[in-house]
């Protein structure tokens, strides 16, 4: 088969390699569609983060070049021993693609995405998406309803944190939402703002394509992602009383505290996306108006099925995010 396999910064290969064989609770999916992430990217242009390269992962073991790719859609290959009847070759399935050891504390209470020995498929495991075949644990695998499309699957990862940053953000019928960033995280939290019912969405971003877009998608107004712009037309937009929630998808300082002065009183703040360097917001703005702040790592996993319904009802059309195959 075919691999794109990561070596470091920089350094990704195009490969034949032979297919590998599924292990004891393992399913080998031949991959349809595979998403490029913006944590693939960063591990590319800027070296390895999420990826070990000096000692072995300490739930996988694995170390060293990787077979990108966490966001992936495919059919059941081949099942290995010890898996459940439920799977067959044949089926089409995605990947809920983070790893969890089921012991420590946190995997104790549910929280299998903030388990102590935290894995990604794709990132901490020989093979990923980036390949024509992908080895993938059994309990990672969720099943396509009839009439999703390889590509709709394929985009249920980024949906998910989008979705989890509305539920982190209590997003109700009716609020208004502020979304900063004009990336698919972005979009895909302006999706879901909409499908939570809020009234009005505004996004700030920069580029007349996105805007269109983003007012195809349901964006109420749309703001110029221009440091030190964005509190006041969100002022102007809300006649001085500002947004019920707002959420990040850039990780830039001024727009962060852009986004954090845009909110009225009592309102809550989302931060979706990592800062690239340590980032610091007003603590007095915080205070004197009495908000709420949250972030998110990844999504809730058992989140991840009721999320392939709502894709699967048609509420959220998260294939438009796809620019190009």
């Amino acid at each position: 088969m075919k691999i794109l396999r990561w070596y470091g910064k920089r350094d990704m290969r195009l490969e034949n390699v032979e297919k590998p064989t599924p292990g004891r609770g393992e399913v080998l999916v031949r991959v349809m569609r595979a998403g490029v992430c913006g944590t693939d990217l960063s591990e590319y242009w800027d070296g390895a983060s999420m990826i070990c390269t000096d000692t072995p992962h300490p739930l996988t073991g694995h170390m060293g070049p990787t077979v990108m790719g966490h966001e992936f859609s495919g059919v059941v290959e081949m099942t290995g021993e010890g898996v459940s009847g439920e799977w067959k070759a044949g089926d089409r399935v995605c990947a809920m693609p983070m790893l969890h050891c089921g012991t420590c504390r946190y995997c104790k209470m549910g929280l299998f995405h903030l388990c102590e020995s935290f894995g990604v498929i794709g990132l901490n495991t020989p093979w990923g998406g980036f390949g024509e075949y992908c080895i993938v644990p059994e309990y990672n695998l969720i099943r396509m309803p009839d009439g999703v499309t390889f590509e709709q699957a394929a985009c249920l990862e980024p949906l998910s944190d989008a979705l989890y940053a509305i539920r982190q953000g209590r997003v109700q019928a009716g609020d208004s939402v502020l979304v900063t960033g004009g990336n698919a995280p972005a979009m895909l939290c302006l999706m879901s703002a909409v499908a939570a019912g809020a009234s009005r969405v505004y996004l700030a971003c920069a580029g007349e394509r996105r805007h269109a877009l983003a007012r195809e998608w349901g964006a109420a107004d749309m703001l110029e992602l221009q440091d030190g712009s964005i509190a006041g037309q969100m002022q102007s937009l809300t006649g001085g009383y500002g947004v019920d929630v707002a959420i990040d998808c850039t990780g830039s300082e001024p727009v962060m505290r852009e986004a954090l002065v845009s909110l009225r009183k009592r309102g809550m703040y989302v931060q979706c996306r990592m800062p690239k360097e340590g980032a610091s917001l007003p603590a007095a703005d915080w205070l004197l108006k009495d908000l709420s702040l949250t972030g998110l790592w990844c999504c809730n996993t058992h989140d991840m099925e009721k999320n392939m319904e709502l894709v699967a009802s048609g509420r959220i059309p998260v294939e438009k995010v796809v620019t190009q195959v």
